[in-house]
């Protein structure tokens, strides 16, 4: 298997459904969907990145860049 980012996460998911049809895992920029990862990319680039972040959430009303998830989900 290999994987990077989004990839990694189904080729983990994909092994632990299927390890008998895997050989081996090659991953890079694991991202495993945790509180922690989806926070930081919706929220925490915002320190880091704030034009590209600011065009990312700016679709949205300022009120509701509060909570992008929950936002953009329940659309």
């Amino acid at each position: 298997m290999f994987g990077g980012s989004w990839g990694s996460t189904l080729a983990i998911a994909y092994a632990q459904a299927h390890p008998e049809r895997c050989l081996g895992m090659v991953l890079r920029g694991i991202f495993l969907c945790r509180r922690s990862e989806i926070e930081w990319f919706l929220y925490g680039l915002r320190s880091v990145f704030p034009e590209p972040w600011e065009k990312f959430s700016g679709f949205l009303p300022p009120a509701e860049r509060g909570d992008l998830l929950r936002t953009i989900t329940a659309a």
